[in-house]
């Protein structure tokens, strides 16, 4: 007989064994699917009950599409409701990969899907990232004085959620 390995969230990220609903998530025209399990996003956001749940498309059918957010964004908050894990190297390797991100950017943009979807438990460990001392000096070396200004600017509005 066979033994089975104990799952982990790593290992059930994006798998489609077991999976009951399949995240098809489009933007610029590039659609990336996703493998999940209804129960766990609904757990981590108001936005996906309702969707799973309520009078939507999606609490019959085995397809949610989602449209207009970065991919690299939408990922890590979607591991992140698998995972509860909130890694800053992750998002600084992350970021430094693809070179389309600062990791600033990088990590605004993960804030801001989080909250599109009401993701609350990412939202203070993305902002307490974004307000560190070291983000901050790095991302002030490498923006002109009006780019840091809007920086400040959009660091100063994601505030920490009220616990």
């Amino acid at each position: 007989m066979a033994t089975a390995q104990k799952p982990s969230a790593q290992t059930l990220f994006n798998d489609p064994v077991l999976s009951d609903v399949k995240i098809k998530q489009t933007y610029d025209g590039r659609t990336r699917e996703y493998h999940g399990h209804k129960a766990i996003p609904c757990f981590q956001s108001v936005y996906f009950m309702r969707a799973f749940t309520g009078s939507f498309n999606e609490a019959s059918e085995a397809t949610m599409e989602l449209h207009d957010d970065d991919p690299d964004h939408f990922e890590c908050v979607l591991k992140f409701m698998v995972t509860l894990q909130y890694d800053p190297n992750v998002m600084k390797s992350t970021a430094a990969k693809d070179q389309k991100h600062e990791v600033v950017q990088y990590i605004l943009g993960v804030y801001r899907v989080a909250d599109k979807y009401d993701v609350g438990r990412l939202l203070t460990p993305a902002a307490e990232h974004l307000q560190s001392p070291s983000t901050r000096s790095r991302t002030a070396l490498c923006l002109s004085p009006w780019s840091r200004n809007t920086m400040d600017l959009a660091l100063s509005l994601v505030m920490l959620p009220a616990a």
